[in-house]
């Protein structure tokens, strides 16, 4: 038995073939305006950010090409010593491309890659190019 203060029961949902779907709405202006805000902050809160590093994106590239390095030493024939080896070069040309006081530092670790790549890890040409691109590290 049904109480007298229970809701009517709800007409079952009735779909007519043909009919268009219930219009949507637009968001409306608040959401617009705070996701702006939104926005604007967090793009704002980052640039600070970036700028109060004082690093730029060069400068952060070159150094941690130079890093790499160091943690490639002593440097071997092995898959890890090449990867860290190609992985400085990329990012001491990225820096290159970004500010041009790096381009000697992407040409020598470049010069060393090559090397690398066609020489033994101990022969004196091989130390001296070691030794010419941790010297440009020294100066970044």
């Amino acid at each position: 038995m049904i109480s007298p203060d229970a809701p009517p029961p709800e007409p079952p949902l009735v779909i007519v073939p043909g009919t268009p779907p219930a219009p949507r709405h637009a968001p409306s202006a608040v959401v617009v305006v705070a996701a702006v805000i939104g926005l604007v902050l967090g793009a704002g809160g980052m640039g600070l950010a970036w700028m109060l590093s004082g690093s730029s994106g060069a400068t952060a590239d070159a150094r941690e090409a130079c890093v790499l390095l160091e943690r490639s030493l002593p440097i071997r024939l092995d898959v890890a010593s090449g990867n860290r080896l190609g992985a400085a070069v990329m990012l001491a040309q990225a820096a290159a491309e970004t500010d041009s006081t790096y381009r000697p530092l992407a040409t020598s670790v470049l010069t060393m890659l090559k090397a690398y790549q066609g020489t033994k890890v101990e022969d004196p040409e091989f130390q001296d190019l070691l030794a010419k691109t941790r010297s440009i590290c020294g100066e970044v």
